[in-house]
């Protein structure tokens, strides 16, 4: 419970997809450990239940400690619910975070092929301008001296 009510108030920075897949492990292993204590319970229940020939005393505590037990096994299946749920937001967080990661990189790689192509576009238009100015100076006739005529 302890550590359901930690994974729970632990914010996690949007945006980070690797801290969050991180997180989700940490509640995955929690689960594993508190499905393991349930198992181990439902086990030390049911070999409390085939004791005989108890005393009267043995019983008595039998009871108790089952009673105990079956506290112990209600709080570990709230918090398999509670790190259940922390589960699930974690991987509505992950994804929403994945899907604006690929988002994000889809548009800086739209804006790199856009400035590549605009890049490539002025370099031709570059180059065409400096074909024509040296085609017209290829064709243009020579400067003839004009004659000086005195006044």
């Amino acid at each position: 419970s302890r550590t359901t009510s930690a994974l729970a108030k632990h914010e996690v920075p949007e945006g980070e997809a690797a801290k969050l897949r991180a997180e989700l492990q940490a509640v995955e292993q929690a689960r594993k450990k508190a499905r393991n204590f349930g198992e181990d319970l439902l086990e030390d229940m049911m070999t409390l239940d085939n004791l005989s020939g108890l005393t009267d005393e043995d019983r008595n505590t039998r009871k108790a400690t089952l009673s105990g037990l079956e506290g112990l096994l209600q709080d570990v299946d709230t918090a398999k619910s509670r790190l259940a749920m922390v589960h699930r937001q974690l991987e509505e967080k992950l994804k929403a975070v994945e899907d604006a990661e690929a988002a994000e990189a889809r548009a800086k790689a739209e804006a790199e092929e856009q400035e590549r192509r605009k890049q490539q576009k002025a370099q031709a238009s570059e180059e065409y301008e400096e074909e024509l100015s040296q085609q017209e100076k290829d064709q243009a006739p020579p400067v003839q001296p004009t004659p000086r005529t005195r006044a």
